[in-house]
């Protein structure tokens, strides 16, 4: 394991003798706009469409995009408070700041696009022309005809999340890439298209391809750190069609327009962060031990108001009295999240998370602590290296899921291990999401990115499937680590499996207090679009 990622990952822990290091005060007059634009640039208004409107027939269009935009990254309403009003949007973030940006590639003829690179705007909902790709330099590429043309690709500005967590926002900021991944392969099944994650690719050739790294267009503004590459496709093709398409467009040549705009005048670098990230980087020639550097992700929902439930919002506080839930709906949602299917798979063929569950005595099953072992290594080595002597109960229902120990303080248990929140012992169960560190041993450093990554992404599986049941979820980034990892008997330090990323499934409790508007009521040209839900 490194050892300085395993540093700054017990510095940013939370614990009751106290939080990880943050600011001290948050200056509200100076909070990061969650909105970037690139200014000078050609702007594409996108089209909106009410939540019950069909699906274009085809990804491969201009109201293929929009769409695929609309129910993944777009607003999906606003709220206010009084004096206060900001936004929502259909993928969740830590503490509502978006730090996740979004470009799409297209590298085939779309009317109304022209082959290049663009920057999505969620505000206006809109493409912003980054680059314009040669034509004489496309029609050389050497990529399977079969595919659609385009890809998306994420960027992080971690300022948005540092300016209210300090050091801590790293681990959120990769959450929520997996959040938008996760977003963005539910809407895409709405097109019947395949999202595919191309998980070789460095950050410096990433960074080189998508602009990040041209200073001339970031001047005096903050920088975007790259994420992830994924390609879209309405067929399911072997890895022989998809592995080295990033390869051939990064060939591409192409005119650069537009400059970043800022996002908030004062910034604190906080030296954690700075040391970490060149330790977590996906280096040149990566060598990946797992077998497949394409992984598809092709999630399955009911159709039934399936972009209703796509464009969900998180649960701000859990009604205790309405999050009774039967058993046959707790395990319903538990197995979506078991099974082996390739949203769950993510960044590899290895599934690097598995779950502990505390569950309410809401729920009509015997309440307490259960593991969701989604590796049959996860499960060896907490058996082998807890503390506890757990019963290790299975559950006849689902093969991987064990009883540990019943217990009744469930509620309170979850409330106080997630920083005393209540959100998360008031509703139906809570998750605890443990990630498997020795990956940063067996295939490197960058590897503590992709376990939050592939978290983020559970837990926008969790929110699907506790929508399709009639339920809520949230996610939780403040939880008490080691308290966590005492509970079940594990070391605090060096432990293979560690807490990353809580959640928190129930029924939302409605706050009258607040207003909600449309999500493009600020566009003139939608006003008499209602797309409120």
């Amino acid at each position: 394991m490194s050892k300085q990622v395993l540093d700054y990952h017990q510095k940013t822990k939370h614990s009751f003798k106290g939080y990880a290091p943050s600011p001290g005060f948050l200056d509200w007059d100076d909070q990061p706009n969650p909105f970037r634009t690139f200014e000078g640039s050609t702007k594409i208004p996108l089209t909106l469409v009410s939540c019950d409107a069909p699906p274009p027939k085809t990804l491969a269009s201009l109201d293929g995009i929009a769409y695929l935009f609309q129910f993944s990254l777009a607003l999906n309403g606003w709220k206010s408070l009084g004096p206060d009003r900001w936004s929502m949007r259909v993928n969740p973030s830590s503490g509502n700041l978006h730090p996740t940006e979004a470009y799409i590639i297209v590298w085939k003829s779309i009317p109304g696009l022209m082959a290049g690179i663009y920057h999505y705007n969620a505000y206006f909902h809109q493409l912003e022309l980054r680059c314009a790709f040669h034509r004489d330099k496309v029609a050389q590429l050497n990529i399977s005809s079969e595919l659609d043309g385009i890809a998306i690709a994420f960027s992080t500005i971690g300022w948005r999340e540092e300016w209210k967590y300090g050091p801590r926002a790293f681990r959120y900021c990769q959450l929520d890439v997996g959040h938008a991944v996760g977003a963005v392969a539910y809407s895409a099944s709405l097109l019947n298209a395949t999202v595919m994650a191309e998980t070789k690719i460095s950050d410096a050739d990433l960074a080189e391809f998508l602009g990040l790294n041209r200073a001339q267009d970031f001047d005096q503004v903050e920088m975007e750190d790259p994420d992830l590459f994924l390609i879209l496709s309405s067929g399911l093709f072997g890895q022989e069609n998809l592995s080295g398409v990033f390869n051939e467009l990064a060939q591409l040549k192409g005119k650069w327009y537009g400059k970043a705009s800022q996002i908030s005048q004062e910034r604190i670098y906080w030296p954690d962060v700075k040391a970490l990230k060149p330790v977590v980087e996906r280096p040149a020639n990566l060598s990946n031990k797992e077998n497949s550097d394409v992984i598809l992700i092709k999630p399955v929902i009911p159709q039934v108001e399936a972009q209703t439930l796509i464009k969900r919002r998180s649960a701000q506080r859990m009604d205790k009295a309405s999050s009774c839930m039967p058993k046959p709906t707790w395990l319903s949602i538990v197995n979506a999240i078991g099974r082996q299917d390739a949203i769950s798979a993510t960044l590899g063929q290895e599934r690097h998370i598995s779950l502990v569950l505390l569950v309410h005595p809401t729920v009509e099953a015997s309440a307490g602590l259960y593991f969701l072992s989604r590796n049959s290594h996860h499960r060896a080595w907490f058996q082998k290296n807890s503390q506890h002597a757990f019963d290790w109960t299975r559950q006849a229902e689902q093969e991987d899921l064990y009883l540990l120990q019943r217990r009744d303080d469930t509620s309170k248990l979850a409330s106080k291990l997630s920083c005393y929140q209540g959100i998360a012992g008031h509703g139906s169960f809570c998750v605890f999401m443990l990630g498997d560190m020795s990956q940063l041993t067996s295939n490197g450093a960058w590897m503590y990115r992709n376990l939050h990554i592939e978290a983020g992404l559970l837990g926008h599986k969790l929110y699907i499937e506790a929508e399709t049941q009639g339920y809520n979820g949230t996610g939780i980034g403040c939880f008490f680590d080691d308290e966590v990892q005492a509970l079940l008997g594990l070391p605090k330090e060096n432990s293979q499996l560690q807490v990353l990323y809580h959640f928190t499934v129930g029924r939302a409790k409605t706050d009258a207090r607040l207003e909600t508007s449309s999500a493009y009521h600020h566009l003139t040209d939608q006003r008499d679009l209602e797309l409120s839900y």
